[in-house]
């Protein structure tokens, strides 16, 4: 955080997820797309492996989407290859929106949030 920070970012306070085991936070400035950052709350997390495989940085994008339903009946419309990593479920950051994680062999990691 404290790099971002540097460059001008500003992020909202952080928030633990429990049910994920993450420690997140989000830019909140009003002229750039969101950074949402996020780390281990503890040891196992679902974001070891990718800090053990690169380090820090990317490794998802996230879709905000009207439906959850809707957009992953759009994905089987269009034959998109998926597996759902975790299911729909509310999201602390988010104020309880529900967000769902699918992995794409063709697009990777895609968390899709709802509207």
């Amino acid at each position: 955080m404290a790099e971002y920070q540097r460059v001008g970012y500003i992020f909202s306070d952080r928030v633990e997820d429990t049910a994920q085991g993450v420690i997140l936070a989000i830019s909140v400035n009003p002229d750039e797309p969101p950074i949402e950052l996020v780390a281990p709350l503890a040891s196992p997390s679902p974001v070891d492996g990718a800090l053990k495989r690169g380090g820090p940085g990317p490794y998802h994008i996230c879709y905000e989407v009207l439906s959850l339903d809707a957009a992953i009946e759009q994905l089987e419309d269009a034959s998109m290859p998926y597996v759902v990593v975790s299911s729909a479920t509310p999201a602390p950051l988010f104020n309880g929106r529900r967000v769902m994680f699918i992995m794409s062999p063709v697009l990777g990691l895609i968390e899709l949030l709802e509207a």
